[in-house]
């Protein structure tokens, strides 16, 4: 049975990995995988419609699903095709998650276990919930969890009835395709009156009709809504559902695709399959022919992402990898370990391929936002980690490396709620160069800290909890936090450098003392203190580590601390949401340091000498 193990290991693995290629399951007839590749513009950047549904319930509910009126889960796409094509039967979709208590009570809801609302339940209290917004204090640091919940309610209304009407608009007539004949209709008879009589009254039949269908399609016109009618090959050129329409009245037409979306939406409505495929067909020829104006290969690839979710993948794995060291150090099955070490190595090649997939879709160097910083973060660590282990064979490198990098992609997955994660470039960022040189050897400092940092909490764990801290484990754990440390030193201090020729490029001066630059600089302070405290002997091992596990601390601020105090021209990644977790990890940090500082050598299962 022991020499199965490693097989049974090799195999799950290998089978989470195939799980992900799978295709979604679709019960419907209607070409939903068709409908989630359609292009749009939106948020400045080109991408499937299946990005913004993602996106929208991230935002809504944390989730890449929605709920049907039954409470079963159904794919994001088939939700999103029922809001743009039949806005009215999506209205009773349970895609809000309420908490708090206050907002439960605004909606007065009676049912203290429900927690997903649909549109149809909140829009009676809308405008109650308008009145309560506009007292909410703007200031993040001056409102209460319940206001904090009822402005994120009141956006997330607005996006819901800005996408509602993407592909199609408020209907005066039985369908979308009879609403536009009548439109163009109007406009002619008006375009006679007019001919006929250039003084012609206002209050003219003809006029009041055009009239009343430009006031109902300009009051969809937003400038954040969903692009998707291309009108010369351009992203400036394209437009959407209300500028379309006002272009009729330009070109005499209503643009083709505008018309083959109305078709599209009426074949939805009325449950014609064949049509409904036969139409989407025609759109994605539509849509081919533009050739260069559209970025086919990377709305393609970003689809492909959708569908893979390779750091969902990466996370598995992690796990995976954990357990089987785990078992292999329960079991001292060394064979185990190197089966581990090519499941770790697997891992480490799922996530590097979601890093690359990015960086084309987005064509820029890997870290771009918070999101992303912690995706390459974690990705850093883990390919440390991986080199220590073919160095060290030993499991520690494997276990740390499905440490850092399952948390790292935790914390990516919660920052998934906040939107696009691959939304346009602040301004402040907007430089290849430097998100290629200042971003990626400062984030490499974080990798590299936070590696020796858990290498570090795996010396006390394996000291106090087990009998593996023997003396070769120990000089091994020593001799991996120290190299670390020296790595994290040199990439902190060169990121730092660049850093600050940045700031003196981009804003004058090469160091304002800003929180985001003096966090920085306390890295590199505080790796330079522990190093120097064990080159000349000032602490032994156990001091040693805490001092090193320290440095998670001081990591942590300097990642996420200095963003939350909303100050300095680094502030622009403000997580609220996040003040409690950071909080959280730091005093885990410090009871660990505790831990291991004041208990007695005497005490750990090991008995392992400094």
């Amino acid at each position: 049975m022991k020499k199965a193990v490693p097989i049974i290991f090799a195999a799950v693995a290998v089978a989470i990995l195939l799980l992900a290629v799978l295709p979604d399951r679709n019960e419907s007839d209607f070409d939903v995988d068709r409908f989630a590749a359609l292009p749009v513009l939106e948020g400045g950047r080109f991408k499937p419609i299946d990005s913004v549904a993602r996106t929208t319930l991230l935002l809504f509910r944390g989730k890449q699903t929605a709920l049907s009126p039954s409470g079963d889960r159904i794919p994001a796409t088939e939700w999103m095709m029922r809001l743009t094509l039949q806005p009215e039967s999506a209205a009773s979709y349970p895609v809000f998650l309420i908490h708090h208590e206050d907002v439960k009570e605004l909606i007065g809801t009676s049912n203290a276990n429900q927690k997903h609302y649909s549109y149809a339940e909140i829009v009676p209290h809308a405008r109650k919930l308008q009145e309560l917004v506009q007292t909410i204090p703007q200031e993040q640091s001056l409102q209460n969890a319940g206001q904090r919940e009822m402005l994120k309610l009141f956006n997330n209304l607005i996006i819901y009835q800005r996408l509602a009407f993407t592909y199609r608009v408020p209907l005066l007539k039985d369908s979308v395709q009879a609403e536009y004949g009548a439109f163009m209709q109007a406009l002619k008879d008006a375009a006679k009156v007019v001919g006929e009589d250039s003084k012609a009254d206002p209050d003219e039949p003809a006029l009041a009709k055009v009239s009343s269908y430009l006031r109902t399609y300009s009051s969809l016109s937003d400038t954040r809504a969903v692009k998707f009618v291309p009108t010369d090959g351009t992203a400036s050129g394209w437009l959407n559902l209300s500028e379309s329409l006002m272009h009729a009245m330009q070109l005499g037409r209503i643009p083709e695709l505008t018309l083959d979306f109305a078709k599209l939406s009426d074949a939805y409505a009325a449950g014609n399959v064949e049509v409904f495929n036969a139409t989407l067909q025609e759109i994605e020829t539509h849509y081919a022919s533009l050739g260069g104006g559209l970025p086919s290969d990377k709305v393609h690839a970003e689809l492909v992402v959708n569908h893979l979710q390779p750091f969902g993948i990466a996370m598995a794995l992690y796990v995976w990898v954990f357990i089987g060291v785990l078992v292999a150090w329960l079991t001292l099955d060394e064979r185990l370990l190197k089966w581990v070490f090519w499941i770790v190595l697997l891992a480490f090649l799922v996530h590097t391929g979601g890093l690359l997939a990015r960086m084309m879709i987005q064509g820029r160097p890997p870290v771009t936002n918070l999101y992303s910083s912690a995706i390459f973060v974690g990705w850093g660590a883990v390919a440390l980690g991986v080199i220590l282990e073919r160095i060290y064979r030993n499991g520690l490198g494997s276990a740390v490396s499905a440490i850092i990098g399952l948390m790292t992609l935790i914390v990516a997955n919660h920052l998934m709620a906040s939107g696009d994660t691959m939304e346009m470039m602040r301004a402040v960022l907007d430089s290849n160069f430097w998100l290629a040189t200042h971003v990626i050897t400062i984030s490499l400092g974080y990798s590299a800290t936070y590696l020796a940092g858990f290498l570090a909490i795996l010396y006390f764990v394996l000291g106090i909890c087990t009998t593996r801290l023997d003396e070769a484990t120990s000089r091994s754990l020593v001799r991996m936090v120290y190299g670390i440390l020296c790595f994290s030193l040199f990439f902190s201090f060169v990121g730092t450098v660049l850093g600050g020729i940045w700031a003196d490029q981009s804003w004058g001066r090469f160091w304002g003392w800003d929180p985001k630059e003096n966090g920085a600089l306390m890295i590199v302070i505080w790796i330079a203190l522990v190093l120097h405290a064990k080159r000349g002997g000032i602490v032994r091992t156990p001091g040693f580590m805490n001092l090193t596990i320290f440095g998670n601390v001081v990591t942590s601020w300097s990642w996420f601390g200095t963003n939350m105090l909303g100050v300095g021209l680094h502030s622009y990644g403000f997580m609220s949401a996040a003040f409690f977790w950071l909080v959280l990890f730091c005093a885990s940090q410090v009871a660990i340091m505790l831990l291991g500082g004041l208990l007695p050598m005497r005490r750990w299962r090991s008995k392992a000498s400094g």
